[in-house]
């Protein structure tokens, strides 16, 4: 992780190991990182973003048109009889961050064997800003925040933002979106 020391960024790294061949070192090792792992949340809890420098984007970058997708399968067998399946879970969505500061958001989802899934859309409207490095989405019903983890350009020259929504982790599974500017 990146950390702003005044006008420098200085890299943050924590590693957890253990320096030792003996026998069980392996279930130190499992058995202690979920302890410590709370331990070194707490740590960069309090060094995540950028409090006293500037933010990492600011609204003219994260305006504009946006689209993120991700699935996820599982292949399995059955035990006694052999016959496979497939179960997938998918999701898109487009997201746009108007100048004025108001939103518009549609979320597509399936889930389900092959051949069987099942399917739902949502839409939302609102407005949106940016509070340091967490990009705020406000509608009648609720507010959804993300962190901005980066905001980059891939190889091809489109922008992308890397965002985190609520809970803010950096832990083993931590759920990371990438969208790309449309």
């Amino acid at each position: 992780m990146l950390v702003e020391a005044d006008d420098l960024l200085v890299p943050l790294v924590i590693v957890q190991g253990c320096d030792t061949n003996e026998p069980g070192a392996l279930m130190i090792i499992q058995y202690s990182f979920p302890k410590s792992h709370a331990l070194v949340e707490q740590l960069l809890a309090a060094a995540s973003g950028s409090p006293t420098g500037l933010p990492l984007v600011d609204d003219r970058e994260v305006a504009g048109e946006w689209t993120f997708a991700d699935t996820n399968t599982l292949q399995w067998a059955h035990a006694a009889t052999g016959a496979t399946a497939v179960t997938a879970v998918m999701r898109s969505a487009e997201l746009s961050l108007e100048a004025d500061h108001t939103f518009t958001s549609a979320v597509t989802g399936g889930a389900g064997r092959a051949g069987q899934m099942k399917f739902a859309s949502e839409r939302e409207a609102g407005t949106w800003k940016v509070e340091h490095d967490v990009l705020v989405l406000t509608t009648e019903a609720s507010t959804r925040k993300y962190l901005i983890a980066g905001a980059t350009r891939g190889p091809d020259g489109h922008a992308m933002l890397v965002l985190q929504p609520e809970p803010w982790s950096l832990g083993p599974n931590a759920e990371f979106e990438l969208y790309v500017a449309k």
